[in-house]
């Protein structure tokens, strides 16, 4: 009932019992013909998702997942982040195919990892989620990304990454989009953004390319 109540504050009740499960036959023979459930299902999913809600009586897309495109962006490559996944998440020959290199959820699993990196350096300074943090240590050193002795430097610099791609990705969300004029603002804005985070992670890339050549 709570969720209910708070997805009626931000959706007309159409939208609502995408979520709930509710139907809506009974009161129009209309509910026979409407089959748009993914589509009226978003707005809910936002809301629940503690993102700011669609405006009123509106569809459109839902947030975007983290990625590993940043990483990738640092220099390092599919074939590494594969092997550190693949230990990260205990994945293996007995593993269900459908979670391995181009499985049909592997997807799924990347955007798992990709989360795992992009919340490591708040979770290390919180002192939560110390085996999970400790396993992804080792399997990025076990993949030889990285030495031991600058895994976690190494994490924060992929998390911080990760996160402002993140943020780009999901700025029509944040922006209120929705507003008169804003979404032409918000599509200048991403541009912008995905161009200061791509050089950033190069420059970062390429410190701490000098950094360890020194060491």
């Amino acid at each position: 009932a709570g969720a209910a109540n708070v997805l009626s504050q931000h959706m007309p009740n159409e939208f609502v019992v995408n979520c709930t499960g509710h139907e809506l036959k009974g009161i129009s023979a209309l509910y026979e013909y409407i089959d748009a459930k993914l589509a009226n299902v978003i707005p809910g999913a936002v809301v629940l998702g503690g993102w700011p809600a669609l405006p009123w009586g509106q569809r459109g897309m839902g947030p975007r997942p983290a990625s590993l495109d940043a990483i990738l962006e640092a220099g390092v490559t599919q074939e590494t982040l594969d092997l550190i996944i693949d230990q990260c998440f205990s994945l293996d020959s007995v593993s269900p195919p459908q979670y391995m290199v181009k499985g049909p959820l592997r997807p799924v699993v990347q955007a798992a990892f990709a989360s795992l990196v992009m919340y490591f350096e708040e979770r290390l300074h919180a002192g939560e989620m110390r085996p999970v943090q400790i396993k992804l240590k080792d399997a990025v050193v076990k993949a030889q990304a990285t030495c031991a002795a600058n895994v976690e430097t190494t994490l924060m610099m992929w998390g911080a990454a990760v996160r402002r791609k993140f943020d780009v990705d999901n700025i029509s969300l944040t922006a209120k989009a929705g507003d008169t004029g804003m979404a032409q603002v918000v599509q200048a804005i991403k541009n912008v953004a995905a161009s200061v985070s791509n050089l950033s992670t190069q420059v970062e890339a390429r410190e701490r390319g000098c950094d360890e050549r020194y060491l």
